[in-house]
């Protein structure tokens, strides 16, 4: 289903031809040719409840940013969930750096309209970028990967 394709702001400056086409982080195939002239878009979010796309001027708005994530269905690999607050590293790319980061348990919740079961908070110390509902994020201390899970939310 089309919807509107808005910046920041609130502008509207084109139209998508259906929001699950799209991925948080993404600039190509926006196709918004001259309302935006020689500036770069990047989707920031996409509202389902809506069906709004929101944009971002440039790589580094703050808006393509979050320090911190839901997180559902983590495994961890030693069968047991370690100590928590969990002080370590994370990757939610796969080449990405490992970056520091503190995992908490929160309690069951309201997620998406879903009610979620044993969900955890990721704290990053350094904002992440254009994080995504859907992909994965990978605990580790050292050289040893603790486990991981899937993100349900992004902030």
């Amino acid at each position: 289903k089309k919807g509107a394709i808005i910046t920041t702001d609130g502008k509207k400056i084109g139209e998508h031809s259906g929001i699950f086409y799209y991925t948080i982080g993404q600039r190509h195939g926006l196709h918004l040719g001259s309302a935006t002239g020689s500036e770069i878009y990047y989707i920031a979010q996409k509202r389902l409840e809506d069906n709004v796309i929101v944009v971002a001027k440039g790589k580094d708005h703050p808006a393509l940013y979050c320090k911190e994530i839901t997180v559902t269905g983590v495994n961890w690999i030693r069968g047991e969930e370690p100590p928590l607050p969990l002080s370590c590293t994370a990757k939610i790319r796969y080449r990405q750096k490992d970056q520091k980061c503190e995992v908490l348990r929160c309690p069951p919740q309201n997620v998406g309209g879903e009610r979620r079961g044993l969900l955890y908070r990721v704290i990053f110390k350094q904002p992440q970028w254009a994080v995504a509902s859907g992909q994965s994020v990978v605990f580790y201390q050292k050289d040893e990967c603790l486990g991981g899970g899937v993100i349900v939310y992004e902030p």
